[in-house]
């Protein structure tokens, strides 16, 4: 994997390590895969592009709790 792009990193595992766990909610126990956080990840980015008209390019805030939330945030 030779990008540098965050997207590109989450792209590659949710590929290749799908079912593999890429994080764990303390808190709940919940466990998330590569590919359920891209499959999140790309449902949030839908929606914002949509219902938001956010496109390339465009900045956007974060104002969030610590949580297993901001992963999908961040891809």
């Amino acid at each position: 994997m030779s990008s540098d792009r965050v997207y590109d990193w989450l792209a590659y595992h949710a590929r290749y390590n799908a079912d593999s766990p890429a994080c764990v909610d303390l808190g709940t126990g919940r466990r998330f895969t590569y590919s359920e956080i891209n499959e999140r990840s790309m449902r949030l980015a839908t929606g914002l592009a949509m219902e938001h008209g956010v496109g390339k390019g465009d900045r956007v805030a974060i104002i969030a709790a610590n949580s297993t939330d901001f992963y999908e945030l961040m891809f």
